[in-house]
């Protein structure tokens, strides 16, 4: 019965693994997609770049919103956040407020780091009873904005 149920855990573990791993690539590759979602400062809740982190963010969770431990506002939420698993973007270059100059070498990237808190069926000691994973993707910019 133990075999089973740690054959279900792993089978569990690789399903949230590609998961989690779909989540980063969804939330980086919509970052990517045009270079004027980075003008501005993300601190300025008007400016594409706030809303650009804004709107990963809610892809990230939407992507990871069916996962048994998912911790988050529902699907749709205006605004839409999530704990678990919890999502990190960054924009390299570090302080880079607009990514739209074709000329930048290195362009710039978007990396989004994806961590989910899994938790195991099979707790037995001495095993933990849970662990968390990340997932990290990243996109270069598109230099080619959207029309």
């Amino acid at each position: 019965m133990l075999l089973v149920l740690a054959i279900g855990d792993f089978a569990r573990w690789y399903s949230t693994a590609i998961t989690i791993e779909a989540a980063a690539r969804e939330a980086a590759d919509y970052g990517a997609f045009d270079s004027s979602n980075w003008v501005g400062d993300e601190f300025d809740p008007t400016s594409n770049h706030a809303k650009t982190l804004a709107a990963m963010r809610a892809r990230a969770c939407t992507a990871a919103s069916t996962l048994s431990g998912y911790v988050g506002d529902p699907v749709g939420t205006a605004g839409m956040t999530c704990t678990n698993p919890a999502v990190a973007t960054v924009l390299d270059p570090p302080g880079a407020t607009d990514c739209s100059d074709n000329t930048r070498e290195p362009p710039c990237q978007v990396i989004v780091t994806v961590t989910y808190q899994f938790n195991l069926i099979t707790a037995f000691p001495p095993l933990p009873g849970s662990f968390s994973f990340s997932r990290e993707s990243s996109f270069a910019v598109s230099k080619f904005p959207s029309s």
